[in-house]
């Protein structure tokens, strides 16, 4: 296990005619973010479909002019991470077969100075983005059902209200992952996501019959599902590694260079699908769906202003180390993003709109 917490040092040891060096390199942070953070400039945020072709394509969401929307799930990660494995390749980009391996993984984590937002501010923070994602459609002249029209239907009935699932979050747990599933006014999930895997419960033939009838009971053309991930960091990780024989008079020499690099920016973004991100799901009357997701991440108007340290004190890493050798491991000293309370759902809230906006936005141009 490397430590790579020393800035610009190297260590070679010597076993049994084999040498390895470890150069490591941290990039020093920067104190305007703005000014440095390489990934903090965004273009605009644009959604595809499930399979990244344009929104435009998507035939069945011509006409998207009534909408209800019975589900929005929130998912705030307190902990983040990033992982790599890096084979060695040859001069033409192909991995070699006798090459050396290097993998790492960083992680982050969230912890407040002040105190942690309640469950209820949480709630509060979802109830208000529920109800601006169904003012944007209505500014854009996509009529909408409220709230209420949902939690006194059949439907509502029919899957209950208030339950987060329980061994999804457990699944989280035990992968290292401290997340928070927040639905909009203690609503049902009528489609489970999870975004590790992008894996989803689609309704089966009942639940499809259940919808269906609830869009008729109410006159709605469509039904939007949403699942939003909060993240609070961008991490950067990579790393490179070669290994060679030099041929001496009396012996021969193997030798192994192994690099990692990697830096780590506040950020509070709603992650793209690839990010581990937002997933959306449209189903219009005629029983098929549409699934739609923001191609990139989509973050605030400013950094979050947060304290960055590696300060083991703060939290209680959870580590997670594969049982199986692949090659050079590094573990890096994880990371504590210390911010307000006041400073986080602000960030949130704003984050939050602007993925309204531009869903709203990109769903209006459809129709």
């Amino acid at each position: 296990m490397k430590n790579l917490n020393e800035v610009n040092r190297s260590v070679s040891k010597k076993t049994y005619g084999f040498i390895f060096s470890i150069v490591v390199f941290m990039a020093l942070f920067m104190a305007d973010a703005t000014m440095h953070n390489p990934l903090y400039a965004q273009d605009e945020p644009v959604f595809v479909r499930e399979d990244n072709s344009r929104l435009s394509r998507a035939r069945m969401l011509r006409g998207f002019d009534n909408v209800s929307v019975p589900q929005v799930s929130v998912m705030f990660k307190h902990t983040t991470k990033r992982s790599i494995y890096k084979t060695e390749r040859s001069l033409l980009g192909a991995s070699r077969r006798d090459g050396g391996a290097v993998s790492a993984e960083l992680t982050a984590y969230l912890v407040f100075s002040d105190e942690e937002p309640t469950q209820e501010e949480y709630q509060q923070v979802v109830n208000g983005f529920y109800d601006y994602l169904l003012a944007k459609f209505k500014e854009a002249n996509i009529q909408t059902l409220p709230w209420e029209t949902f939690a006194s239907s059949n439907l509502f009935e029919q899957y209950g209200g208030g339950d987060d699932d329980d061994s999804e979050m457990e699944e989280f747990r035990r992968g290292g992952n401290a997340w928070m599933i927040v639905n909009a006014w203690n609503g049902p999930r009528i489609v489970g996501y999870n975004p590790v895997n992008h894996r989803y419960t689609a309704p089966a033939v009942r639940g499809v019959t259940r919808m269906s009838n609830y869009m008729k009971d109410t006159g709605a053309e469509y039904l939007a599902i949403l699942h939003v991930i909060v993240d609070f960091a961008d991490i950067y990780l990579d790393g490179d590694v070669r290994t060679g024989t030099t041929q001496r008079a009396f012996s021969t020499t193997n030798w192994g260079n192994y690099e990692v690099k990697y830096d780590l920016w506040p950020n509070v973004r709603i992650t793209a699908r690839e990010n581990g991100g937002n997933n959306n799901f449209i189903f219009p009357t005629n029983r098929r769906f549409e699934v739609i997701h923001s191609s990139q991440d989509i973050r605030t108007g400013q950094p979050l202003k947060a304290d960055i340290s590696q300060d083991p004190e703060k939290i209680k890493r959870s580590s997670w180390l594969p049982n199986i050798y692949i090659g050079q491991r590094f573990d890096i000293d994880p990371f504590v993003v210390e911010t307000t309370k006041a400073e986080y759902l602000n960030q949130v809230k704003q984050a939050l709109e602007r993925y309204a906006d531009a869903l709203v936005k990109d769903l209006a141009a459809v129709r």
